[in-house]
């Protein structure tokens, strides 16, 4: 809800009781925004911040892509390609 609120908030006549209503239909509704609204996507099945790496699964099937690709020379750790 909160992102939706925040997408359409330029759009008054997307009130939250009606954006209650088009969730609750079941199906994708397209709506033509005012201003463009950027977007990016990011997938990752590793973080860390908190001094501790955390990994999950990947769902995508995307990290055998990165098998072939070699860490830039700085990021290099013995072992590593």
């Amino acid at each position: 809800m909160a992102l939706a609120k925040f997408v359409l908030a330029d759009e008054p006549e997307w009130t939250e009781a009606r954006i209650v209503q088009a969730m609750r239909k079941g199906k994708s509704t397209t709506i033509r925004l005012q201003e463009a609204l950027p977007v990016i996507i990011a997938y990752s099945t590793a973080s860390s911040g908190t001094g501790e790496c955390h990994f999950f699964p990947d769902i995508y099937g995307q990290d055998p892509l990165l098998d072939d690709c070699p860490a830039p020379a700085a990021n290099r750790r013995p072992g590593f390609p």
